[in-house]
């Protein structure tokens, strides 16, 4: 449509499998966050203005375009267009952040007691790829501080969650209405990300043997 931009060369949809360092513009938002105080209500549930959004995404656009590769400086931007840009970036992986593969396992895990789901979920993350367990242990990291700061900004583990379902955690080929009938154990799921990510997906790049 109009004003969109062709977001193939900044969004990386070769799929993370393809992936050898985290793509620039995820790192660009997670140092952006990393000099932020996080305390914005509502951070990550309100949305960035799209032309913003798409703004940004054209430079990232022409720098790939001529294989700069060089990050872009989103200092001077709002947290809401910062925090779009990022979950447009997983919106458009062609397999998600929690693969297809492990969607419905994961799904049938969210009814255990915390405890043995962490036993059983444990085996399922480590075999994520390593480029995806690094995402995530920064990711879910990141989320983590947010909730820390959930008095400011309304944003507990839960919520985060809640707004992160429809973009990490998907089920391959679901309907919408397929994908709320498990929204409940994809909320637990990601909400259990977010409590124990060290755990989860700390032995990533550099420990692989």
């Amino acid at each position: 449509g109009k004003g969109v931009v062709d977001m193939e060369p900044v969004m990386q949809v070769v799929g993370l499998e393809d992936e050898t360092a985290i793509p620039r513009l995820v790192r660009d938002c997670l140092d952006y966050f990393d000099a932020n105080d996080l305390q914005a209500e509502g951070l990550f549930r309100v949305s960035g203005s799209r032309r913003d959004v798409e703004k940004i995404l054209s430079v990232y656009a022409s720098r790939a375009n001529t294989g700069e590769g060089k990050g872009v400086d989103l200092s001077g931007e709002g947290e809401a267009t910062v925090c779009t840009l990022l979950k447009d970036y997983f919106r458009s992986l062609p397999d998600p952040l929690v693969p297809y593969r492990h969607f419905d396992t994961l799904c049938a895990l969210a009814s255990q007691p915390e405890a043995e789901w962490l036993k059983h979920s444990l085996p399922l993350c480590q075999d994520f790829s390593p480029i995806r367990r690094e995402l995530c242990l920064r990711l879910f990291a990141l989320l983590s501080r947010v909730a820390q700061h959930r008095e400011a900004n309304l944003m507990d583990e839960a919520n985060l969650a809640r707004v992160f379902a429809p973009v990490l955690m998907l089920g391959e080929g679901h309907s919408p209405l397929e994908q709320l009938t498990q929204l409940n154990h994809v909320i637990i799921t990601l909400e259990r990300f977010i409590r124990h990510y060290p755990v989860l997906f700390e032995n990533s790049v550099d420990e692989e043997t």
